[in-house]
């Protein structure tokens, strides 16, 4: 038995080399660690700006729910999802203007659904979520500033 993607041709992938830039050492400690929910703050960045990164796990009973697909007779509909959440507070402020800061809330979000069974493996989950990633790149030689101008400009159509 083989698992089979229907990926076209995003198989490749150039960021296979991801640098963590929030390490549980140092700048970032647990506000929250439970069991499925783990939350990192920056303690050692300014009051005023927070910014957190999330890591949440949960079963799902139904993996077909919401999805125009059904099982086949006896199998396993049972699923997982994970959620990356990264939460930001950046701040405008001008010195020479006696106007509040301007407070520019922003975040981003990942999450990813899998069916339980055995050949849906790590691999096979770091492969999807790079193609996730991926997918606003139109070719292998934009930079990620480029790639997602634009989205960032309303242009789903590229």
């Amino acid at each position: 038995m083989a698992l089979t993607l229907a990926t076209g041709s995003a198989q490749g992938t150039n960021c296979a080399n991801l640098v963590p830039l929030y390490p549980t050492t140092g700048s970032y400690a647990f506000e929250k660690d439970d069991p499925g929910d783990a939350v990192m703050k920056n303690v050692a960045g300014s009051l005023d700006q927070p910014n957190r990164i999330r890591f949440a796990y949960q079963e799902i009973p139904n993996i077909f729910s919401n999805v125009p697909y059904n099982p086949a007779p006896g199998q396993d509909t049972s699923g997982i999802s994970i959620l990356i959440k990264v939460e930001e507070l950046w701040k405008v402020d001008d010195a020479s203007d006696s106007v509040a800061a301007l407070l520019l809330p922003a975040a981003v979000h990942t999450v990813i659904r899998l069916p339980r069974h055995a050949l849906v493996t790590p691999t096979v989950a770091a492969d999807l979520y790079r193609r996730g990633v991926g997918a606003p790149f139109r070719n292998g030689t934009d930079t990620l500033s480029v790639a997602i101008t634009s989205l960032v400009n309303g242009v789903t159509r590229f």
